[in-house]
């Protein structure tokens, strides 16, 4: 096996481990470049088969509040390894419509410099697309709203999950976004 073939050598996704009550997030992963080491509090996700589009479906499903909201259900202090793999992943046919707006969003968001540019080159984005913060929290709420349809959640359910997701949380403007692009992409189905 050369070096090229380590898990190292290529862009893959890492998941702090740590967990506290008052962290505004639960599940914080992200993709790291390749190179990038880890620790055991920081543990990486294999890639044994599957795409690099792939990989960007996983990392939109496990960035977006609504899989995080089933974390918070669980995770008092660690996300363990038996937790993460319990946590439900919404299993959508490759050609979705919404799986490729959610992939196209994520990749375009982790993709942020040319150490990225292979794997966003696999995943059919560019690298550094997303130059304003504007356009940065509308792929996020463009990521949670598709999530949301992908489990299927009405929108009383996603007020919910809004509302309990993390106590002194400035919600309402995130929210209000949220619904306006779900209902969007339920008119557009």
């Amino acid at each position: 096996q050369s070096v090229d073939d380590l898990p190292l050598s290529r862009a893959r996704i890492m998941v702090r481990d740590v967990a506290r009550f008052s962290d505004t997030r639960t599940i914080i992963c992200c993709l790291v470049p390749p190179g990038v080491t880890g620790i055991e509090k920081a543990p990486y996700l294999l890639r044994r088969s599957g795409s690099a589009r792939d990989e960007a479906y996983l990392l939109g499903v496990m960035s977006s509040r609504i899989f995080d909201w089933f974390a918070r259900c669980l995770v008092e202090l660690s996300v363990t390894k038996g937790l993460l793999h319990s946590l439900p992943v919404p299993v959508v046919e490759d050609g979705n419509e919404l799986k490729k707006m959610l992939i196209d969003a994520s990749g375009r968001l982790a993709a942020v410099d040319s150490r990225f540019s292979i794997w966003a080159n696999e995943v059919g984005v560019e690298v550094g697309s997303v130059t304003t913060e504007s356009e940065r929290q509308f792929l996020i709420e463009q990521i949670d709203a598709i999530v949301a349809h992908f489990f299927e959640l009405s929108v009383p359910e996603v007020e919910l999950i809004f509302s309990t997701f993390h106590r002194g949380w400035d919600y309402e403007l995130h929210l209000a976004n949220v619904k306006r692009i779900y209902g969007q992409l339920a008119q557009a189905r």
